[in-house]
């Protein structure tokens, strides 16, 4: 889908700081999305913590297949391009 604003979704190959990481599980309206950060870390909301919801900083997104909690979707990045664009 197209969001004003922001690129179409890109591999995670191509993720920079500041992008949005996101994946969208297939069959239901769940998904993660977080905040990349640095090379190859995202910054996100953790539901497996105590209490639930503290942001951490790791891996998520840049695992290999399979370990990212996908749902069946695919994990993909989108960047910010402002106003208009």
């Amino acid at each position: 889908m197209s969001i004003k604003g922001w690129s179409a979704p890109d591999s995670v190959a191509n993720a920079r700081p500041g992008d949005v990481i996101a994946v969208g599980h297939t069959g239901d309206a769940e998904g993660h999305v977080g905040i990349v950060v640095s090379p190859g870390w995202t910054a996100s909301a953790n539901s497996t913590t105590t209490p639930a919801g503290i942001i951490t900083v790791n891996n998520w997104g840049f695992r290999s297949a399979g370990y990212n909690d996908e749902g069946g979707g695919t994990v993909v990045v989108r960047h910010y391009l402002g106003g208009d664009q």
